[in-house]
């Protein structure tokens, strides 16, 4: 009867550390995101190398990635919607030539 609990706080130990795991993924694919980002709405591009690099970096921050849980992003979906109506926004008035000021 002893090896049960221990069994059980073992693979609670599991569940709990592949969940930290995730976070730190969503929270480093967030900054890489970001910095991606900001690189493509600031940086001149000389060569369509340095674009193809960016798009490299992107696409393995995505990659490596797990997926959102689908809960989170229910919760989330207002803020998700309005987060890229303002980069739509704000890319729509730089290729125009306006602001939104």
């Amino acid at each position: 009867m002893d090896a049960v609990p221990g069994g059980v706080v073992f693979l609670s130990f599991l569940v709990f550390s592949d969940l930290l795991a995730q976070a730190n993924a969503w929270r480093e694919a967030a900054i890489r995101a970001d910095r991606t980002y900001r690189r493509l709405t600031t940086a001149p591009f000389g060569s369509p190398g340095e674009a193809l690099e960016l798009f490299a970096e992107y696409a393995v921050a995505t990659a490596v990635t797990p997926p959102i849980p689908g809960l989170v992003h229910q919760r989330r979906e207002s803020r998700i919607r309005r987060a890229w109506e303002a980069t739509e926004s704000v890319e729509t008035a730089a290729s125009t030539g306006t602001t939104s000021d």
